[in-house]
């Protein structure tokens, strides 16, 4: 493995703070953190700017939409803390990104002109916006009823100093769809970066280890640490999608799974070994019979 093929991601699995200013000041010390390590780009769990807050207590288990009781002070109150592009937490990763020469893709509830928006934006190291993704399944039957679901899947060519990598972005509940990874590896992606926020039990990690394999591509999952409020959470964790090395033996795709509490992790992607990977499996992408898919998009 040659240094200049090893894309390396840090994993920022941070427990919010409780309110913008904090989150954003808890961030950057972790982002710096980051770079010690030697990463090339620091990833966010969901939704950061506001530590992907409920509601209101038991909204997990609450059809929220079709609550007639819904308190819309309480929403019109989280709907406020949603913040622009240009806000200060947005134009402090910016910045910091091309201070400390290290991509960050951070998360936050994005106000816009109509709904708030679940938005993941990553920044180069240069402090140039590369990839801006709004979640596309947006979890319906809770508070991101109220949300602008995004409309696509974005792919775009990340320079890391050392080389170029195409990153794609999709998350949470958009990595339980299949069709959601797929359109990614369709686009090009070789790393596929997923910020999250919900329980990680050992059939949901599995799950990205065949979305790193059937794609032919990196699969990295940051998440929020567990803690009395999120039993359960933690285990962010990055896959390969190579499970076989050149005498045929079986490997294991797990680069990295951390446990339930806060810390930081650095998941090295071989981008050599997936390249040469993805064009042995050419034959899945030239194989593909898309028109009789037709169910799949009715």
């Amino acid at each position: 493995m040659g240094k200049d093929d090893i894309f390396k991601v840090a994993m920022l699995q941070m427990k919010p703070m409780g309110n913008l200013a904090e989150n954003i000041e808890k961030g950057v010390k972790f982002c710096r953190k980051a770079k010690d390590l030697g990463a090339d780009i620091a990833v966010f769990p969901e939704m950061w700017s506001n530590g992907y807050e409920q509601l209101f207590a038991g909204c997990d288990s609450t059809y929220c939409k079709d609550n007639q009781d819904f308190p819309k002070e309480k929403l019109d109150e989280w709907l406020d803390k949603a913040v622009h592009d240009d806000s200060e937490f947005v134009q402090t990763f910016t910045n910091l990104a091309k201070e400390l020469e290290m991509a960050i893709a951070m998360t936050y509830f994005e106000k816009t002109e109509n709904k708030p928006r679940n938005t993941v934006l990553v920044v180069d190291r240069f402090g140039k916006k590369i990839l801006k993704y709004s979640k596309v399944h947006t979890v319906d039957w809770q508070m991101e009823h109220f949300l602008e679901p995004g409309k696509e899947f974005v792919v775009s060519e990340l320079d890391y100093g050392r080389g170029k990598v195409k990153l794609g972005a999709m998350i949470c509940f958009d990595r339980t769809f299949p069709e959601s990874a797929r359109v990614l590896m369709l686009k090009g992606a070789e790393i596929i970066i997923i910020p999250n926020a919900c329980a990680m039990q050992q059939i949901r990690r599995d799950q990205l280890k065949v979305r790193a394999f059937e794609n032919m591509a990196g699969v990295v999952l940051v998440n929020y640490p567990d803690d009395d409020q999120r039993e359960a959470w933690g285990k962010s964790g990055a896959y390969s999608p190579v499970w076989r090395d050149s005498q045929r033996n079986e490997l294991d795709t797990v680069i990295v799974e951390m446990g339930e509490g806060e810390d930081i992790a650095i998941a090295d992607f071989d981008l050599r070994e997936i390249r040469e990977f993805r064009g042995k499996g050419d034959i899945v992408i030239g194989n593909r019979k898309p028109q009789a898919y037709e169910e799949l998009v009715k």
